[in-house]
């Protein structure tokens, strides 16, 4: 019975398994399938604890997040998911990609099409300071927005779509707080 439950459980798209005997001649088999939550690179699936549970499939569902990042980084790139989501969320926003690369530096994809850096050194504090500005600066103008860089030490840039660096931008175009303030 162990090697059998054994071998089910091994199947990759198989979370839990449990085989048990029928007196006199019946196994009786309980499979809990795998469900996907997020995307893994080009065409792997993660379950909801960022475990990697396929590889390579040819059916991926559209409405997944992408995740990305070097093997073995699945379960830290989903934390991370799960923590921005939430923030998001509340926002009326999600993550349509995320990624971490090589070096240890993030990037991620929103879901109104906003691309966010994030670097690879005080995280935390830079996402912090990005909702922050994403709340009184970057949602006033987002329309416009292509991507938002937080590598910086004590600010950000806001990199926009080609139809605004067309046009002339004026003080009335800008939230408030990033007006230029006369000493």
């Amino acid at each position: 019975l162990r090697a059998i439950q054994e071998q089910v459980a091994g199947l990759p798209w198989v979370a839990t398994a449990r085989v048990s005997r029928q007196w006199p001649d019946t196994l009786d088999v309980t499979v809990t399938e795998e469900e996907p939550a997020a995307r893994w690179g080009a065409d792997g699936l993660l379950n909801a604890q960022g475990r990697l549970f396929i590889r390579h499939t040819t059916h991926i569902p559209a409405e997944l997040p992408r995740l990305a990042g070097p093997e073995g980084s699945e379960a830290e790139v989903a934390a991370r998911y799960v923590a921005i989501h939430e923030k998001l969320v509340e926002r009326g926003l999600g993550i349509a990609a995320l990624e971490l690369d090589g070096r240890g530096a993030w990037t991620m994809l929103l879901s109104n099409g906003i691309g966010v850096r994030l670097g690879s050194q005080d995280v935390d504090i830079r996402l912090a300071r990005f909702f922050e500005a994403l709340d009184s600066v970057v949602a006033p103008v987002a329309v416009d927005v292509q991507v938002v860089d937080m590598r910086y030490t004590n600010g950000f840039s806001v990199g926009w779509k080609q139809q605004r660096s067309a046009r002339s931008t004026t003080d009335e175009d800008l939230p408030a707080l990033t007006r230029s303030r006369e000493a």
